[in-house]
């Protein structure tokens, strides 16, 4: 942008990717999940790992469930919430480490490119709460980038956003309005 002869450089926040071509063949991804240190976001409460009964995994790929349904555990039976798992199965590497794991396959045709995703953590008095989409505010969201020879394995730390598995800080909004006439 140029005006009165001087020149501002803008950082567009955040980037934007286009989509991809649909992937040519399948691409597992395994999601991991710490939740260790689980936080409800509704209340900040710390949530005790021995009392999680459930994790859930849901996006805005279709593989992901579309951010459709209410994050309800009936969400799992029409597969727009995927229950992860800390026993030793599906891509999970060791039962009762408070990781929890699944394998999941985007299959060839899937649309390739960035994907939001966030995982949901159920235990007694959960339900007390709005819903199951517990972990982070609207917008502090997971991001993978979806490519065969791309990412297979994601890292996450429950409450703390991440790009292909890699924790990323979230920095308090520095923006300034340029007005131009």
């Amino acid at each position: 942008i140029v005006a009165d002869s001087a020149a501002i450089n803008i950082d567009y926040v955040p980037s934007i990717v286009p989509k991809l071509e649909p992937l040519e063949s399948d691409l597992d991804i395994l999601f991991c999940v710490n939740v260790s240190n689980a936080k409800n976001r509704y209340d900040n409460s710390i949530v005790d790992p021995a009392t999680i009964t459930h994790v859930g995994l849901k996006g805005q790929n279709s593989v992901l469930g579309a951010w459709a349904g209410d994050w309800s555990l009936a969400d799992t039976t029409d597969g727009l919430l995927l229950m992860l798992n800390d026993s030793g199965i599906n891509g999970d590497k060791i039962a009762g480490d408070n990781v929890w794991s699944r394998t999941v396959t985007f299959p060839a045709g899937s649309v390739g490119g960035p994907c939001l995703y966030k995982y949901s953590i159920y235990y007694p008095g959960g339900e007390n709460y709005e819903n199951f989409d517990n972990e982070m505010q609207p917008g502090n969201d997971h991001y993978v980038f979806i490519k065969i020879g791309g990412v297979t394995e994601l890292n996450d730390i429950f409450g703390v956003p991440s790009v292909n598995g890699v924790p990323v800080s979230i920095e308090e909004n520095t923006e300034k309005r340029i007005m131009l006439s």
